[in-house]
């Protein structure tokens, strides 16, 4: 299992269609480090391995940094509580009523109607790997 794909990967590096075909090798090489080390945290846990994304849908109104409720275009299938990710930004949540997650602590940035939300350990895994070392699991 990998937790991230090549094009997921350039697609955030934000890499043209060039620059992909160029860093490829270089960027499944850091893909299989990445999965190495989330595998290994995930067993000194106790685990055996992060869930996949259980769900994705879009954010039906702007959030800014710092917001409680998040609004969402669908929240089925989402879970009551649990952790996720918008466009790549992790975070956390308490409740869920109707299409909204509430008790939501920990989005960073600022995000547009419309951005990604995926719920699940797997959507954040590659996220929080990045943020905590970007130069030894992302190579540019």
């Amino acid at each position: 299992m990998t937790y991230c794909s090549v094009s997921d990967v350039s697609l955030r590096l934000g890499l043209d269609s060039a620059q992909r075909t160029r860093a490829s090798s270089r960027i499944e090489s850091a893909v299989r480090r990445a999965t190495i080390h989330i595998d290994s945290v995930f067993r000194d846990f106790g685990r055996g391995a992060p869930s996949e994304a259980i769900v994705e849908t879009t954010l039906n109104g702007s959030v800014s940094a710092g917001a409680t409720t998040l609004t969402l275009t669908s929240a089925t299938g989402f879970s009551s509580a649990g952790n996720g990710n918008v466009a790549g930004d992790s975070f956390a949540w308490t409740g869920k009523s109707s299409n909204d997650l509430t008790g939501v602590t920990g989005l960073s940035l600022d995000h547009a109607s419309g951005a990604s939300v995926q719920e699940g350990e797997f959507a954040t895994s590659c996220v929080r790997l990045r943020q905590t070392s970007p130069q030894a699991v992302f190579p540019r």
